[in-house]
């Protein structure tokens, strides 16, 4: 549920993502290992960051769009 929220907001934000099913192989794995110590899925993985956790990769999503979260600092801290 959590992957299919962060789809939704990075398809409304105009964002490109391919979605990799994480099996326990993957998972297992000496590099996934690396790029997400904690191990929480949903995982983002992108040229300027990797997020694991939903809401961080929808704020981030949005963040970049700049499409979500307001365009001034007050409608910002509104949404917050």
């Amino acid at each position: 549920m959590q992957s299919q929220v962060c789809i939704a907001v990075a398809h409304e934000t105009g964002q490109e993502v391919q979605v990799i099913v994480a099996g326990e192989d993957i998972q297992a794995s000496k590099d996934f290992k690396q790029k997400n110590a904690t191990a929480e899925l949903p995982f983002l993985e992108s040229s300027d960051c990797n997020i694991s956790e939903a809401t961080a990769i929808v704020k981030h999503f949005a963040r970049k769009s700049q499409k979500l979260l307001g365009s001034t600092p007050l409608q910002r801290a509104q949404v917050e």
